[in-house]
């Protein structure tokens, strides 16, 4: 594979883009669009509660932890799960 734009050795290509990034690149650039679309779609204000949806999975796992590592407005979050009573 190519090299990132850093020079490291790349570990993704985003095929939409066709940029290949490394590790480091990719979480920052993936980060920043976590970032830019809270702010744009989901405005948070300091102090508010947000419950996330919280089903154990990687998606909600990465939001919440998103959620508690960007430098957001300090916010309440909230995970919550539902247990539907499926066995299995």
């Amino acid at each position: 594979m190519a090299n990132c734009r850093c020079g490291k050795e790349a570990v993704v290509l985003l095929r939409y883009t066709g940029r290949h990034l490394c590790k480091k690149c990719f979480f920052a650039l993936f980060e920043k669009r976590v970032k830019r679309a809270i702010k744009e779609f989901y405005p948070l204000k300091r102090g508010q509660k947000v419950a996330v949806a919280f089903s154990g999975g990687k998606d909600s796992s990465v939001l919440l932890y998103l959620l508690k590592t960007l430098a957001l407005p300090p916010v309440e979050i909230v995970a919550v799960s539902i247990d539907d009573g499926i066995k299995g």
